[in-house]
Order: C-alpha cells, then structure tokens, then sequence
C-alpha cells in the first residue's frame, strides 16, 4: 500500500482506528465488574440484525434471524449487542457476494441460551480454530482486522459467566456461538446497557 497517495494514508488511518477501537474494546471487556442481569439474547439479536441489514444487502450477503419469542440469559450489560456486533462484522468480512450470515438463537434443554452466527464464508482450517479468540490473531491470508473483536468476545463471554466457541460448519462457513446460562427476568434496556 502506498503511502504517498491520499486513499492509501486513510486507509493506514482507518486500520489504525480499527485497532484502536478493538484495543479500547477488549481493554473495556477486562475491566467489567459489573454485575450479571438478565438479558433478552432474542430481542437483542434481532436488533443488532436491523442495524447490520442494510450493509450486508450492499454487500449482495443476505442476512436472517430465527430467534424465539424471548430468550433470557445472564450476560453483564452490554455484552450481547458487542457480541453480535462482533460476529457479524467478522462473519461479513469473509462471506463473498451471493453469500449468507445467519443470526440464531436457541434454548437448549440443558436450560442454556446459544447465540450462533453462522456465515457461507471459507471457515478455518481446524488448527486455526483453537486459536481463533487469542489475542491479535489472524487467519493466515487475511489482510483485515485486528484480531481483537474475538478475543473481546470471549472476554465478555467470561465475564457474563458464557463459552464462546467457533466450529467449522459442514456445508462450509463458519458457526461462531456464545452458550449463556438462562437467566430470570430482562432488565430495562436503559439500564441493562452500558456504553460500548
């Protein structure tokens, strides 16, 4: 990349904000103390999916939710939306026009809440799996991202009690999910979120 041309100076500023962004992320993640509430992940998912909708149909990515009425987890506040938000943005990073990404969410019966999404993207050689929310790592290839937005999401995943895990799925893509434990009763919205 040229860096003597106006469009390859912004595009070293917007890498570098990127990663600023994902630093001041994860740095947030480790520093929550906050106590668990209850959170509605389908609510939630949907939301975020209305947010990202518009950027995937530019993208020629078509994008769905299949969530239950309501599905309470216990989740420190704010965690949900950045956990979506980071999925989704990783899930559109690789998927190619014609594509798909998938928000899902389910109740299982041993009483937990998944969050899957699922993307029609190249997924990961299964060495790379194990490493894909370490800090700062990238897949081989790929000449995007900071390397942050997982391990953020796996931070607030242990801060709200939850595992998140990536899977390879077998029609191809990748299957990223956050297993929360149900929780009671969702908090106000203005008080359930914290800013992000």
């Amino acid at each position: 990349m040229a860096l003597n041309t106006v469009a390859g100076r912004h595009n070293v500023v917007v890498r570098l904000q990127h990663l600023v962004d994902g630093l001041l992320a994860l740095a947030r993640a480790e520093g929550r103390h906050d106590r668990r509430v209850g959170v509605d992940v389908a609510a939630t998912a949907r939301e975020r999916a209305e947010v990202w909708r518009p950027l995937a149909e530019e993208m020629g990515i078509s994008m769905t939710v299949t969530t239950p009425t309501t599905a309470i987890a216990v989740a420190v506040p704010g965690a949900v939306e950045q956990m979506v938000d980071n999925f989704v943005d990783n899930a559109l990073a690789v998927v190619t026009g014609g594509g798909a990404v998938e928000i899902d969410v389910l109740l299982d019966a041993d009483g937990a809440v998944e969050l899957h999404v699922r993307d029609t993207g190249p997924g990961m050689p299964a060495n790379y799996l194990e490493h894909a929310f370490d800090r700062f790592w990238r897949a081989s290839g790929t000449g995007t991202g900071s390397g942050l937005e997982l391990a953020t999401v796996a931070q607030l995943a242990r801060a709200s009690g939850a595992t998140a895990a990536a899977t390879n799925r077998r029609q191809g893509g990748l299957d990223a999910t956050v297993t929360f434990a149900r929780g009671g009763t969702a908090e106000e919205p203005d008080r359930a979120r914290s800013e992000w």
